[in-house]
């Protein structure tokens, strides 16, 4: 495991505290996102440049990013959004990108 991966874990088992299922894991990932990335991020979704300007929790294991684009809002799945810079915290974006890349 490289150093990196040993921070995201750590994140993850931060975000599992308290938690009952992989969904609640899902949703402690969110928060973290939200408390500690700091918005918006340039970024690029559904083949638009976009400016995501926070992120939501939805049922199950998706975060939703709230994306804004000549003053409208749309949401997307934070894994379906290609971010143009990494922001302070963006450690929790990777973290939650790991997650879910174990097929949760």
């Amino acid at each position: 495991m490289t150093r990196k991966d040993a921070k995201l874990e750590k994140l993850i088992e931060e975000a599992s505290v308290d938690t009952d299922s992989i969904e609640d894991v899902a949703m402690g990932l969110c928060y973290g996102i939200q408390e500690h990335v700091r918005f918006p991020i340039r970024a690029k979704a559904m083949g638009e440049e976009v400016s995501v300007v926070g992120v939501e929790e939805s049922d199950g294991l998706e975060v939703i990013a709230i994306c804004e684009r000549k003053g409208r809002k749309y949401r997307a799945r934070l894994q379906d959004v290609r971010l143009r810079e990494r922001p302070e915290g963006a450690e929790w974006i990777d973290a939650y990108e790991l997650f879910r890349r174990r097929g949760w």
